[in-house]
């Protein structure tokens, strides 16, 4: 079992967020300071937010696996009890997949398909930050291509909202890398929504974290406006 964290403010319901940590073996957890930056950020736009511990780490059972796809198998039921669970306040909410470093691999795997009951006119948005591109053949064991084709498939899913966001300066995955596999990723997707910053992998400043919110995608309010989700929520 995960150690499981839902946080809510008042009048929480339009939206509910599964974030995903780093990798554990490296001291990845839910406490990491871009997931607790992402959790303020949500917050403030009336998101539910549910947090965990993978398997292996910060108290969850299980140990920790060399091809991830234990955790992926652990994000899809973390996400199936969230919604479950989760009081929504409109009849079109929004479930947005985020996955940060390792967290993205998993995040990309997950499947929510078909949804019935109050998620039945659902919209579902993946948000991959820091994609461990880079490293993805050493923290899957040689099994990349699990993971390659989830990602192409959500691609090619006209139906799920996609944002990508990196940094140029990234320590695992070197600028002319992602920028090969970003014109991959937009010959699958024209329109798909990626950002490149300058950054490194850890954003472990105030001013990046804002950057990286500033990427964020919009969710749609309940009036039909645009809600921009960074206009709120910064951390100083």
């Amino acid at each position: 079992m995960s150690a499981y964290r839902a946080l809510s403010l008042p009048g929480a319901g339009v939206a509910l967020e599964v974030i995903a940590h780093p990798y554990g073996y490296v001291g990845g957890d839910q406490d990491n300071p871009v997931v607790l930056a992402l959790v303020r950020h949500f917050l403030a736009q009336q998101v539910h937010v549910v947090t965990y511990n993978a398997r292996g780490v910060g108290g969850s059972d299980g140990r920790i696996s060399w091809t991830m796809r234990p955790e992926c198998e652990d994000m899809q039921s973390v996400v199936q009890h969230a919604m479950a669970h989760a009081s929504l306040t409109t009849s079109t909410p929004v479930l947005y997949m985020v996955g940060y470093s390792a967290g993205a691999l998993q995040a990309s795997t997950v499947r929510c398909e078909p949804a019935t009951g109050a998620w039945a006119h659902a919209t579902f948005h993946y948000v991959l930050l820091a994609y461990p591109l880079g490293v993805r053949w050493l923290l899957t064991c040689l099994n990349s291509r699990y993971y390659v084709d989830s990602l192409d498939a959500l691609l090619r899913d006209s139906q799920v909202g996609l944002t990508i966001v990196y940094g140029d300066v990234d320590q695992f995955t070197g600028a002319s890398n992602y920028a090969a596999w970003s014109k991959h990723l937009l010959t699958l997707r024209p329109t798909l929504d990626v950002h490149t910053l300058r950054a490194d992998h850890f954003f472990r400043t105030a001013t990046l974290q804002r950057a990286l919110c500033d990427a964020l995608p919009r969710r749609l309010a309940p009036d039909g406006r645009s809600t921009d989700l960074h206009s709120i929520g910064r951390s100083s």
